[in-house]
């Protein structure tokens, strides 16, 4: 099992170097498996499997693309021509400015569309994500660090111009994940002048409530934790409230019996993430625990989760087969895009928590911070702290 009392049974240095040498080893798998999803008419572009429902198309590029430069292999599997091919597919589904249309994605409804939640095609959450992926895509094409979610919101999510936001947080609450993402606008909007403080500020402090006192989380768990971390207090710098009881409730998910029974690839990348972020606060908390356990879930995912296709599944006896509502392939024992892009995702946080970046192919470098450009957020973030101490003061 890969909970943290079986962690924490076993040795370090045995966990360490069984951790490097399978990291190895995944990398080359990683190499071989991309060239199974590749488009052979478009080689810059590729499927969500190898028996897939759909066709190359950007969510499953922009999770592939990202991962093979988080594994140091973006050389290896783009040539200069094809980095130019592929920005250049991107900006022909560009139309207008900043919104992207997929014909793989869009020229056929999913089965499971349900349109009380969202019409077709998406103007809301889906057009978010299609937007938000194309522009990935361009970031790993081009090199050009951007903010995949600076750009304009969808139709149907709060403006520019909306005085209503906290409104709207209300009613989409327990989505944390929307809150984080207009939040993160509405701080760039402040930086900007086109909003006043009191707006920012209203949804900031209502989100911030909303965190339970006895386990950190907000929504309840670990994902919808994240959504907020890793928009809002990551790029701005802020301190994570209540960290040490962030990581006390990751840590005692991790811990349950059952906690792979159903397990999702976000959910294991999200606990991590939520342990690393809560560690810029509460540096070095529960240490000992943190590192065994990054070391073996390293281990564990990748020897359960392995096809005999050499690529990463979401789930260990099948691919994942739907991303957000649409189908994109046979639930089959292959691996599929998003358990590479997503667990691949945890074990670069694990590699900057043992600090074996310089034995394996991951940087360790998980920030979100880091892909853009975020003066913005970190003045607007230093200025809000600042005026919060004094109003405690």
């Amino acid at each position: 099992m890969g909970t943290v009392a079986d962690a924490c049974k076993q040795d370090y240095d045995v966990l360490e170097a069984k951790a490097v040498a399978t990291l190895n080893k995944a990398a080359e798998d990683l190499a071989s498996w991309i060239e199974l999803i590749r488009d052979p008419e478009m080689p810059w572009a590729f499927r969500w499997a190898v028996e897939s429902t759909r066709g190359a198309n950007v969510a499953a590029t922009s999770y592939i693309l990202g991962t093979a430069k988080s594994w140091g292999l973006t050389d290896r599997v783009l040539s200069a021509e094809q980095r130019k091919g592929g920005a250049e597919w991107i900006r022909s589904l560009e139309a207008p400015e900043n919104t992207f249309s997929d014909p793989a994605l869009l020229d056929r409804k999913p089965p499971a569309w349900n349109d009380d939640d969202e019409a077709w095609p998406p103007d809301g959450g889906g057009r978010e994500a299609l937007n938000q992926y194309s522009r990935g895509c361009l970031r790993n094409y081009d090199g050009v660090q951007t903010d995949n979610l600076a750009a304009p919101p969808p139709p149907t999510w709060p403006q520019k111009d909306d005085a209503n936001v906290l409104d709207w947080i209300k009613k989409v609450e327990p989505n944390w994940s929307w809150i984080g993402r207009i939040i993160h606008r509405l701080i760039n909007w402040y930086h900007e002048g086109a909003i006043p403080k009191e707006r920012l500020l209203e949804c900031m402090h209502y989100a911030h409530s909303r965190q339970d006192p006895e386990t950190g989380f907000w929504g309840g768990g670990i994902a919808t934790t994240f959504k907020l971390l890793i928009t809002v207090h990551d790029p701005a710098e802020l301190p994570v409230p209540r960290a040490e009881k962030i990581i006390d409730s990751v840590l005692r998910v991790m811990d349950e019996p059952n906690y792979d029974d159903a397990l999702f690839p976000c959910e294991e990348f999200d606990a991590f993430y939520d342990l690393a972020i809560a560690w810029t606060t509460a540096p070095g908390y529960r240490r000992d625990e943190i590192r065994k356990l990054a070391a073996h879930r390293i281990c564990y995912i990748l020897d359960t989760h392995t096809q005999a296709d050499r690529g990463l599944s979401s789930f260990p006896d099948r691919c994942v087969p739907t991303w957000l509502a649409w189908d994109m392939a046979p639930a089959l024992p292959q691996g599929d895009v998003f358990g590479w892009a997503i667990y691949s995702a945890g074990f670069n946080i694990c590699v900057d928590i043992l600090g074996i970046a310089d034995r394996v192919p991951q940087s360790g470098i998980w920030r979100q911070r880091d892909g853009y450009d975020t003066t913005p957020y970190i003045e607007v973030g230093k200025s809000l702290l600042i005026e919060a101490m004094a109003a405690e003061a």
